[in-house]
């Protein structure tokens, strides 16, 4: 059987082998006289015409090529045009638009033999494009010339886009060897400059789906952009379109899927995430204000992007940043005639407060972050299961953190601190010169000791239960100049000790010697039923408005001087029996605050001791 088989073929092969091998022969033969006739009956300087007014009709503006031409007919027939200018009028002169060290492009012989060739499959080599987006979102290119004309006649169709097919045009395959672009920005007054660019666009028609494959130097950095669109016609006229991003660099991973604009505020819907390794050296990179970020912190965002009319919604939002996760949900709105204004509600694990410091000077001049709030206003809603300021930790605390009219406002609207409760207010505004703060602490219930000692108050100290109250106004807008600011404060608690204060032992001490130390050698602590102690303060030196200790046995009126950075006490105590509160004896306190002295005792003229 298969002996039978192999004898059918052979008698077929011998009987078509030849007329086969005639035909092939043939196409060869016609191609060869294709490609040896072509520079012959293809003028060359009509198909650098056509090339030129292609590529004028495409943009929409003037031409030029300094360059002799160059075709090429094998395997397919290219024509390159060397030092490519396009240019459009200006005032004085023209503008240039692009430069391109050289273009080429495959074209139709048959259409090239009739006087009519179409171009597709362009290489572009070092091509140098200038472009500028204005206040509506739209680019220099895109109001003339056919692909501008294409792009603002494309109406939505699903998710493809309809086109008057008269302006529907074959493009192909766009390479580019070694481009550099300039985009001048006109909604966030950045430019951006990339070079380096090498990749490729693929658009077989204006009205199919495009996708950009490139890799480029954006400001010192290289980068891989991957970019996909169904509407790019849509995208390019600044309107709505849908987009697929993915864009790798050592310092940024970003991805995004949805639906994109190039119009002001550049609304977006979808799905968007970036992380990197480096929050404070990303954001220099990209041109953003970084103070309030840490170099070599690890960070990352995912949200679900949603655009109203007039706001950007970030919904289930998931940051990571500066050692902190939060996730909540945030608005960036853009109201008429106000600047951008971000809201949200955020629940965060750990905020640092000194690290959002450069925020709270928005005055600063030449800081970052007053480039960052000049035009961003914040109204935020924070939980956060642990709060570090400087070195206090307060824990479970729901703060507000709000700037607006040049005035930064930060809220603990609640929080733990050292067992006891605290809330208070920072304001900064924001004036000509020094910014100014005010400052409004309260601390219920908590342990004062353990507050005082991580304040660094190096003196006497009661331990003791307590509530403290703060109110200032700090110079500069720092608060670590607290010191230096002017205000009051007021100090009070139930029962507690003096440690080594016992004010008997020191009236038996002392008598009528001087210079010695307050403190009680042997440690007679002062066991005290309520303190309440009032002053105000001003250039670091605070005065005793009232004062009291009761004790069980004695009770203490202190009024004076107090020194704030360490300088000299000027304390008179008056030492009251409570069996006899007519009899009163008065110490002078003197010394430092860190060890202080008595300097005398005086008997009350009452008839006092």
């Amino acid at each position: 059987m298969q002996a039978m088989a192999r004898t059918r073929l052979t008698r077929i092969w011998r009987r078509w082998w030849r007329p086969v091998t005639l035909v092939i022969a043939l196409l060869l033969l016609a191609a060869l006289a294709v490609r040896l006739v072509a520079p012959v009956v293809v003028s060359t300087a009509a198909v650098r015409e056509a090339m030129e007014r292609t590529l004028a009709d495409w943009t929409g503006h003037e031409v030029t090529v300094d360059g002799s031409p160059t075709l090429t007919f094998w395997p397919e027939p290219r024509i390159e045009l060397s030092r490519v200018s396009i240019v459009k009028p200006a005032i004085k002169g023209v503008t240039v638009l692009a430069r391109i060290s050289s273009v080429s492009a495959e074209f139709n012989f048959l259409g090239a033999f009739r006087g009519r060739p179409a171009f597709e499959d362009f290489i572009l080599s070092e091509p140098e494009i200038y472009l500028t987006r204005n206040e509506m979102g739209e680019l220099n290119w895109m109001k003339e010339g056919l692909l501008g004309d294409a792009a603002l006649n494309a109406t939505p169709a699903g998710a493809a886009v309809s086109i008057d097919p008269s302006l529907d045009r074959d493009i192909g395959d766009v390479l580019i060897e070694n481009g550099r672009l300039e985009l001048r920005d006109s909604i966030t007054g950045l430019d951006w400059m990339a070079s380096g660019i090498t990749g490729e666009l693929h658009w077989p028609r204006f009205s199919e789906p495009a996708s950009l494959e490139v890799t480029a130097l954006l400001n010192g950095r290289q980068i891989d952009v991957d970019l996909a669109s169904g509407q790019p016609l849509l995208l390019l006229s600044g309107r709505e379109a849908s987009l697929d991003l993915d864009l790798n660099s050592d310092l940024l991973l970003a991805q995004f899927s949805g639906r994109a604009s190039l119009a002001e505020h550049g609304f977006v819907s979808g799905e968007l995430g970036f992380s990197g390794t480096d929050a404070g050296a990303a954001a220099a990179w990209m041109g953003m204000p970084g103070s309030i970020l840490e170099n070599g912190q690890p960070f990352s965002f995912g949200a679900e992007v949603l655009t109203t009319e007039e706001a950007l919604r970030f919904d289930r939002l998931r940051m990571s940043m500066n050692r902190m996760e939060a996730t909540g949900i945030a608005d960036l709105l853009f109201p008429a005639e106000r600047p951008p204004r971000l809201t949200g509600t955020l629940a965060i694990d750990r905020l640092d407060l000194v690290a959002l410091r450069p925020l709270m000077n928005p005055g600063r001049g030449s800081g970052s972050a007053d480039q960052l709030l000049q035009g961003l206003e914040l109204d935020l809603r924070l939980s956060a299961r642990e709060v570090a300021a400087g070195s206090f930790s307060l824990a479970q605390a729901a703060l507000s953190i709000v700037n607006e009219n040049s005035q930064f406002r930060t809220d603990i609207v609640d929080g733990s601190l050292e067992g006891g409760r605290i809330t208070g207010r920072m304001v900064t505004v924001s004036e000509p010169g020094e910014p100014k703060t005010d400052l409004q602490l309260a601390v219920r219930d908590a342990n004062l000791e353990a507050i005082f000692q991580k304040l660094g108050v190096s003196g006497p100290i009661p331990v003791a239960t307590g509530s403290l109250e703060l109110s200032a106004t700090l110079p500069q807008g720092e608060w670590e100049r607290l010191q230096e600011g002017r205000g009051s404060f007021r100090i009070t608690t139930a029962a507690g000790i003096l440690p080594d204060l016992d004010p008997g032992t020191i009236l038996h001490r002392v008598g009528n010697r001087t210079y010695l130390p307050l403190k009680n050698p042997e440690g007679q602590d002062f066991l005290y039923q309520r303190l309440d102690l009032s002053a105000t303060f001003e250039r670091g030196l605070a005065e005793i408005q009232s004062g009291v200790i009761e004790g069980d046995a004695i009770n203490v009126t202190l009024s004076g001087l107090l020194p704030l950075d360490g300088g000299g006490l000027a304390l008179s105590a008056m030492l009251t029996p409570a069996a006899a509160p007519t009899k009163s004896s008065a110490l002078f306190i003197g010394g430092s605050v860190a060890e202080p002295v008595v300097i005398t005792q005086i008997a009350d003229p009452a008839g006092g001791r």
